[in-house]
């Protein structure tokens, strides 16, 4: 009987609890109030589908994989369809709410006037719908029925997978005819260092092995729970390799290549800011300050090469006129400079003379090795003098 009354005194405490009003000094989270669309909708975003509706309900996806960019500001759209940003559309743009539902609306000079509801958004995804009703509305679109998927740009395997990779680790994975892993194994890797710049879909790989260093065109196709990756020839357009993407995020990356039914070599790469070239390679010569002299700037033009991002700049206040991400390649006993202008154009040169304190650089047209074939590079010969 006495343990029987310890017990109950025991429990009364945590019952008498447990019967507590949930509002008497219990402090429980609020949930985040929504975003108005006018904050959620700035930014910028890929459109990265459009869905056509017939008059029966039907729908066709159509996924658009040609560059794109919608930059919203608190009062502007701007739309490109090149990185360039020559060919920019757009203006200001008129949010409105009637009837519970949210409007878009804005001119291009290409389709003039259209509205859209915007029927869905968050933080990542927007979706908008250009009714029938609002169709009879628009200059360019009378009779459609379509709706408009965008992706927040930072949320794309494209924003993600941009930038310097130095790989890791690669495991040698075998499996059985029943698709069972049967051993895994650590492997050499199979490159040394990966640039991806998606402004031109252009790939860099420092190969491993035999192989010859060379820069790829580049397609992304993202699946349900992966994203391929297939590197093709700049010249003949032909695959020099695909894989899978098992993992991509902002800083790492892990892709996946099938050599046979049962071998696949699965590769870790971290995302770095600037590649570190090979003791005694033309890449790393290269690092460092230059000066190139050229009448219209009285202190010359300063090129600074960090390993993998240059700039070019003006002194004596540093004002950068030119720069970004380059690579370079050495084959077949030459050695080439790449990078991406401005303007979104390759520009290739071959090093030609590459000392302890001086370089030429030759552009190079039609390499068949290199983004940009069939392109003129534009520019004459640059010749550089170190200054530090």
């Amino acid at each position: 009987m006495n343990n029987k009354l310890l017990l109950l005194l025991f429990f009364l405490p945590l019952l008498l609890a447990g019967c507590q009003d949930p509002d008497d000094d219990v402090d429980f989270p609020k949930p985040e109030p929504q975003k108005p669309v006018s904050e959620l909708i700035q930014g910028e975003w890929v459109q990265s589908a459009r869905i056509d509706i017939d008059q029966n309900g039907n729908e066709t996806t159509h996924d658009n994989k040609y560059y794109n960019r919608w930059q919203f500001d608190e009062h502007d759209l701007y739309i490109l369809s090149s990185p360039d940003g020559h060919d920019a559309q757009g203006g200001a743009y008129t949010l409105t709410r009637s009837g519970g539902k949210d409007y878009i609306a804005f001119g291009t000079a290409n389709e003039g006037n259209t509205t859209y509801e915007i029927t869905s958004i968050t933080d990542s995804t927007m979706l908008w719908e250009l009714t029938d009703s609002l169709s009879q509305l628009s200059d360019a679109h009378q009779g459609e029925h379509f709706i408009l998927k965008f992706r927040r740009l930072e949320t794309t395997p494209e924003y993600k997978i941009t930038g310097n990779w130095s790989p890791s680790k690669t495991t040698k994975v075998t499996y059985n005819a029943a698709g069972n892993v049967v051993s895994r194994k650590a492997a050499a890797n199979e490159v040394n260092a990966l640039q991806i710049v998606s402004s031109d879909k252009a790939v860099f790989v420092d190969w491993n092995n035999d192989k010859i260093d060379a820069g790829y065109n580049y397609t992304l196709d993202e699946g349900l729970n992966s994203t391929t990756l297939t590197l093709k020839s700049p010249a003949t357009n032909d695959v020099a390799l695909q894989v899978k993407l098992t993992s991509l995020s902002e800083n790492r990356m892990t892709w996946e290549r099938k050599e046979s039914a049962t071998i696949a070599y699965i590769t870790e790469f971290t995302k770095v800011d600037n590649l570190a070239p090979p003791d005694g390679s033309k890449a790393a010569k290269m690092i460092g300050e230059w000066i190139q002299d050229d009448p219209a700037f009285p202190g010359g033009l300063h090129y600074a090469f960090y390993g993998s991002n240059f700039e070019i700049y003006t002194t004596p206040d540093h004002d950068v006129v030119a720069g970004g991400p380059y690579f370079v390649i050495e084959r077949e006993g030459k050695t080439y400079f790449s990078y991406l202008d401005d303007d979104a154009s390759r520009n290739n040169y071959e090093v030609t003379k590459l000392s302890d304190n001086s370089m030429t650089l030759v552009p190079a047209d039609d390499l068949p090795f290199l983004p940009g074939y069939g392109e003129n590079t534009y520019g004459g010969t640059i010749v550089l003098t170190r200054s530090k």
